[in-house]
């Protein structure tokens, strides 16, 4: 479509200002709004006459496919191909191009059609040439009270629109920070609201099933990019950055949000098995030190910030927010390496995995497999070549290692017996094995230390390595789903 702004459309706005009843009954019952393209119809539009508008707001014939009838019911046209007929009733018989086509939304939300023509339908007044691009409607969504949605192509124009500013993103990941930044523009308020009911009918129309999950998140990733759609179109700033990340993680956090107290408590109901026996193998490793996990002595040090910052994980909503938790976890890692070890210390992908399972061992989130699973089915942003990505990896290795075989084997470990269902341990038995542990001078030993007693053979570093490659021999669906 030509670059034309129906919103300052002067036809258009004639036809709003003049005959807002008209106007008005064309949005609440779906009819067909033609507006010639701003070079055509500047005389018209100053002198708009009721008949004239009526005209060019078409309803669907009752009786003939592809036929339509003027809003008074006294002239016909047809349409076909990309282009307007008019027949009995218009002054001048005539064949028009459609430049292009965009939805608007009523006030009760129901998409009505606004189609940009070459030239009015019941004047005679000569039009430009149509553009050489091609006139396939571009059906963007917009919003109610008339704004448009966008154009679907651009073409040199003598009164160009003067270059976007940059929007700044905000840092923060949640659905209340989407929530603001959308709400800068005010339109986008009837978005949102529109987006809050297509999230509620989604949820209350669809049953999430162990081992479907991907068909439901092929449901909640059409709503995602529906949303960014409708926002992008409601706000022309917007546009430039439709698809950047950013964006993209916003519009997740914002829809995600507004589903997650119902999503999650789903995917908690159906991984309940898991999350518990996780959890009961975290307060297994209560007496866990990192020289059990074979961390280089060099990095060995204090992780409590790391591990507080993961035991927070269930307050983010959104798959992107988890991600994002993520993240902060491992710079809280790294960065207390490298305070102990005065920048001098450098972790590679094989080290990094240990010094994560020891933070989950120590964070115990009580939903961690739930939380692998509903980050790595739900998360509608294209990661897997990021760094988020990479971390994604690092976290549900961690959690995978700790559902496997191998974990049973870990020096350190308290008595399965003490250790309840639920994961919680008796304080007196928890008082108990701490003074025996006194009592014997227990000092925590590597595997490799063990291995190399002789006390237990099976236990050798080969045995139970932390590569990225012996990760990958660990059972897939184990890891949140993913293979």
């Amino acid at each position: 479509m030509a670059d034309e702004d129906l919103f300052s459309n002067p036809f258009f706005q004639s036809l709003q200002q003049r005959f807002p009843d008209m106007y008005a009954d064309a949005s609440e019952n779906q009819l067909l709004i033609c507006v010639p393209q701003r070079s055509s119809c500047s005389a018209l539009a100053r002198a708009l006459e009721r008949p004239d508008a009526a005209l060019h707001v078409l309803k669907e014939s009752p009786y003939f496919q592809g036929e339509y009838v003027s809003y008074e019911g006294e002239a016909s046209v047809e349409i076909d191909d990309n282009a307007i007929t008019t027949g009995h009733g218009y002054p001048v018989p005539k064949t028009v191009s459609i430049l292009g086509e965009e939805l608007f939304y009523n006030t009760e939300y129901k998409p009505f059609r606004v189609i940009c023509i070459s030239e009015p339908l019941s004047s005679a007044v000569a039009a430009p040439p149509p553009p050489a691009a091609s006139h396939a409607a571009s059906r963007n969504a917009a919003v109610a009270n008339g704004v448009p949605s966008s154009s679907s192509s651009s073409s040199s124009s003598s009164s160009s629109s003067p270059p976007e500013e940059d929007i700044p993103f905000p840092e923060e990941r949640s659905l209340a920070a989407a929530r603001d930044f959308f709400l800068s523009n005010t339109i986008n308020r009837i978005v949102l609201r529109k987006v809050d009911q297509q999230a509620y009918m989604l949820l209350e129309r669809y049953l999430l099933v162990r081992g479907y999950e991907s068909d439901a998140a092929k449901r909640v990733r059409l709503l995602v990019d529906k949303a960014a759609d409708n926002l992008a179109c409601a706000t022309p700033s917007f546009r430039k950055d439709a698809l950047s990340l950013p964006f993209r993680e916003l519009v997740e956090c914002y829809v995600l949000g507004v589903m997650y107290p119902k999503m999650f408590s789903s995917i908690r109901s159906l991984y309940a098995p898991e999350d518990k026996e996780v959890l009961r193998r975290c307060r297994r490793a209560i007496y866990i030190s990192q020289s059990n996990l074979d961390i280089p002595k060099e990095l060995q040090c204090d992780q409590h910030e790391a591990i507080a910052e993961l035991s927070r994980l269930d307050e983010y909503k959104s798959p992107c927010a988890k991600m994002h938790c993520i993240k902060r976890v491992n710079d809280l890692i790294t960065r207390a390496v490298a305070t102990a070890t005065n920048n001098t210390g450098v972790i590679t992908s094989d080290e990094q995995i240990p010094l994560w399972i020891f933070v989950v061992l120590k964070a115990a989130p009580p939903h961690l497999h739930s939380n692998s699973v509903y980050i790595s089915h739900f998360s509608c942003s294209d990661v897997a070549t990021t760094e988020l990505g990479f971390l994604l990896v690092c976290f549900q290795a961690a959690s995978s290692y700790i559902l496997s075989e191998q974990f049973s084997s870990l020096p350190g470990l308290l008595a399965p017996s003490l250790v309840s269902s639920d994961g919680s341990v008796p304080r007196a038995e928890r008082r108990a094995e701490k003074e025996r542990r006194v009592f014997e001078g227990h000092r925590p030993q590597s595997a490799a230390s063990v291995a190399r007693s002789g006390a237990n053979p099976t236990l050798s570093r080969s045995g139970r390595s932390f590569t990225m490659a012996n990760m990958r021999s660990l059972d897939p669906q184990r890891v949140g789903g993913l293979a």
